[in-house]
């Protein structure tokens, strides 16, 4: 009688989720992912999880996953969605910028910055991956090597955006390099000119 009730639950519980991936199918256009633009990301976390229940290599749908899982704190959860991206795929430069996300979260910069160079590596034109190199590189005192990776993203922006429509963000991603290569450029200018070659 037990048994039979769990089984019961476990049919109920697949059923649900089957009932809940055919809605979100009918919401999101044959072939598109699902966007958590709109969404907070505790939904977002579960319309995504829900989703890859039936497709569960979807590396775009995983990346998003990831981030979810970053902004929500789930560090060991997002470490495994990332690893998992990188199985499937060794060059996907979001997976290794996540990973160093989560390693500069932990304020293992070292590990951050290897992250981000693998991403680099990848995807030399992201503007997000070099301003957060640049943000682990400050943090352990590299600070001629933080500037030039806010200048990079700065200059990939600038390239990005040369011949189209700057993103509906865009203003705000600008100040935001532009206030932490002033802050690092500050830095370097209070600092012995020998000290500074050395960092």
């Amino acid at each position: 009688m037990h048994r039979k009730f769990q089984r019961k639950i476990k049919i109920s519980k697949y059923l649900t989720q089957v009932f809940l991936f055919l809605i979100l199918l009918s919401a999101v256009p044959l072939g598109a992912h699902v966007d958590s633009e709109n969404m907070p990301d505790s939904v977002a976390e579960i319309e995504y999880k829900i989703y890859l229940e039936f497709k569960p290599d979807d590396i775009l749908t995983l990346n998003k996953l990831g981030m979810v899982l970053y902004r929500r704190n789930k560090l060991d959860e997002a470490i495994k969605t990332f690893t998992k991206i990188i199985e499937l795929d060794s060059k996907n430069a979001d997976a290794y910028d996540g990973l160093g996300l989560i390693s500069a979260n932990k304020q293992d910069y070292l590990s951050a910055v290897e992250y981000y160079q693998k991403a680099i590596f990848h995807k030399p034109k992201d503007i997000w991956v070099h301003y957060h190199l640049g943000k682990s590189l400050e943090a352990i005192g590299r600070f001629m090597d933080a500037e030039t990776a806010y200048e990079t993203a700065l200059n990939n922006y600038k390239q990005k955006f040369s011949n189209q429509s700057p993103a509906k963000n865009s203003k705000y991603t600008v100040e935001m390099i532009k206030t932490s290569l002033k802050n690092v450029q500050l830095k370097l200018s209070s600092l012995p000119e020998k000290n500074n070659e050395d960092k």
